[in-house]
């Protein structure tokens, strides 16, 4: 399910930029291209080996310092450490000091390289639970952000970030909305996504990222995953890097496409560079979990453990080994990672968050019940529908796995179409969790409203997105809250360009 803190941390874990092709911006100089294509395919030491060897093509630009941060941003995103982060944030005082004394650079340019860097250190900070000096950079950043696009509307690079801040706050839920707004940012994820949709344009030296952007806030702000999904594999075809594999892996494996999923990160796995080659193997990991190949799911995933230092996706991937032990039906092992599961690691991530509460809950889940979740998740759907009919068979009837077991037949039937079959499970869902914290009800209400949209019944829809609110302490209430919100928002958008609700 979508989660802003996951957006925030995948969407800016790249920096790349596309060959413009007709009126380049004279701030970018050939050289500065050339680190970008070394970027893409995440060669750190060309990149390095760049800046070392070709100082004087680089002096005297503002550019040169942006692309210098994206480089320690790059780094400290894909290491995540905090050593790491401690050390390079060193530079930070000096480039911004450096843009600003650049009386010779393009005013626009300055700006927007001072707004940038800002963004990035400050989503480094968050990631890293340094929340308020990142909140605080963020701010700055939005306010710079703003102040170029009324300067210069047209300005495309500004238009990107300022259109994906605009989205993003756009899409926040109420129980964070209010203090953003007291701190002066205020988002539109309609103005927004027009932002990003216009960056895109070839003219814009970031047009690559551009497209990246857009189609993820296609995927997980407005709903429409399909749409990022072509965004995405055109841009492969038009201009295929590491980057944009990694990052389309990882699209596919959130929206349930785990084969296509295998079939780039496969293609990519033993190539890779070392700072990229543990999060593939995680992403291997977690697609062989979600195929039944649970004894491939635990070498893959042990693999990043034993190689990945940083702290974010940790307990997420101890859980996981865990769960694959647990299916496998070695408890000895399931107990051993299950307790690793709390030891290590931060819950910026709601994977994290999540598998944290699980070790705190204190029980592994029904084991059918979480086959079936895994198939599901992988887009196995008549493998799941085959779990949930053993556990229907088994007649477990305890009120929560019952929950459950309806929750989970609803996201069966809804994603092969069986929409009405989907509502009547929905509905035993909401039925059976009565009052309890548990996030079964709240995201069978979401999935009942996009239902509704979908039937272009106005009213009904309406009423789920507002119920889907209603439980405010289950495990994911901010991603649910922040998906009714943004769903309201584009029925309202629906019927107000003409449509008909009965």
């Amino acid at each position: 399910m979508p989660n802003l803190s996951i957006l925030f941390s995948v969407l800016l874990l790249f920096v790349s930029a596309g060959r413009y092709q007709e009126n380049p911006e004279p701030e970018f100089r050939a050289v500065h291209q050339d680190i970008l294509d070394h970027l893409y395919e995440v060669d750190l030491e060309g990149v390095e080996k760049i800046f070392e060897s070709r100082r004087a093509e680089l002096e005297n630009s503002v550019v040169t310092m942006l692309l210098e941060n994206y480089y320690d941003f790059l780094v400290i995103q894909l290491r995540d450490e905090y050593p790491v982060y401690k050390e390079l944030k060193k530079s930070r005082s000096h480039r911004m000091g450096y843009i600003q004394k650049q009386d010779n650079a393009d005013p626009i340019w300055r700006a927007y390289c001072q707004a940038q860097t800002n963004l990035q250190w400050g989503i480094a900070r968050v990631k890293l639970e340094f929340y308020t000096r990142g909140i605080w950079d963020t701010r700055l950043a939005f306010q710079q952000l703003e102040a170029i696009h009324e300067s210069k509307p047209g300005f495309l690079p500004g238009s990107m970030s300022l259109g994906l801040l605009q989205t993003l706050i756009g899409a926040a839920p109420k129980s964070r909305g209010k203090w953003i707004k007291m701190m002066g940012m205020e988002g539109n994820i309609f103005e927004g996504i027009d932002n990003l949709a216009l960056s895109t344009k070839r003219t814009n030296p970031f047009w690559y990222e551009a497209e990246m952007l857009l189609a993820y806030c296609e995927g997980y702000i407005v709903n429409d995953p399909n749409s990022g999904k072509r965004r995405l594999k055109r841009l492969r075809k038009e201009r295929p890097t590491l980057l944009a594999d990694f990052v389309n892996s990882i699209y596919l494996m959130k929206f349930r496409d785990t084969q296509q999923a295998l079939e780039i990160i496969n293609q990519r796995i033993e190539n890779a560079p070392p700072y990229l080659k543990p999060h593939f193997h995680f992403l291997l990991g977690d697609a062989l979990l979600r195929k039944g190949l649970y004894v491939d799911a635990i070498y893959h995933l042990k693999y990043f453990l034993f190689h990945y230092k940083g702290m974010t996706l940790r307990k997420e991937a101890n859980y996981k080994v865990s769960m694959a032990y647990y299916l496998d039906g070695n408890m000895e092992k399931a107990d051993d990672y299950w307790v690793r599961t709390a030891k290590l690691g931060y819950t910026f991530l709601s994977s994290d968050h999540y598998a944290q509460a699980k070790f705190e809950a204190g029980r592994y889940p029904n084991k059918l019940l979480f086959k079936a979740r895994m198939f599901f998740d992988g887009g196995y759907y008549e493998e799941a529908r085959e779990e949930l009919k053993n556990f229907a068979d088994q007649q477990q009837t305890t009120r929560q796995l019952a929950t459950e077991f309806y929750y989970r037949k609803g996201r069966v039937e809804h994603a092969q179409g069986n929409l009405d079959l989907a509502l009547a499970n929905y509905k035993l869902c909401i039925e059976n969790q009565a009052q309890d914290q548990w996030y079964f009800a709240p995201n069978a209400w979401l999935q009942s409203g996009y239902i509704y949209t979908r039937k272009a019944e106005r009213e009904l829809a309406t009423h789920a997105f507002e119920m889907a609110k209603e439980y405010p302490k289950n495990p994911y209430q901010e991603s649910i809250d922040s998906q009714a919100k943004v769903g309201a928002l584009l029925l309202e958008k629906k019927f107000s360009e003409g449509g008909k609700g009965h």
